[in-house]
């Protein structure tokens, strides 16, 4: 019975492990995608980021394709990727709102 008892030990053991090691490679791709998700300059596929206008004017989002106009509470989303990234966009009027910036989601507001 010593030896049964040993075995069944040793293999619940390495079953666990064994789950532990499937579960944690899961969970480290899961978490590698999202950083390179995260970063629209590596990355073909990109990331979304979500444009919404809560303030009281007009604001026109451009980047090297072209540009993109908000009205006042209005919303867009824009996929950046390595050819056109978020570092490449510029709004206007610059002198009247500010955008601020949460993760993938960007909010004008008046200054």
């Amino acid at each position: 019975m010593g030896k049964k008892s040993c075995f069944w030990g040793a293999f619940g053991i390495v079953l666990a492990l064994g789950l532990v090691l499937i579960s944690c490679e899961s969970v480290a791709e899961a978490v590698l995608t999202s950083m390179t998700n995260a970063n629209s300059t590596s990355t073909d596929s990109g990331q979304i980021y979500y444009f919404y206008n809560e303030s009281s004017y007009t604001v026109t989002i451009m980047d090297p394709t072209g540009s993109t106009t908000l009205s006042p509470g209005g919303n867009t989303k824009i996929r950046y990727n390595k050819q056109i990234s978020i570092y490449s966009v510029d709004y206007s009027p610059s002198d009247r709102v500010v955008p601020s910036q949460s993760g993938g989601i960007i909010t004008f507001r008046n200054r």
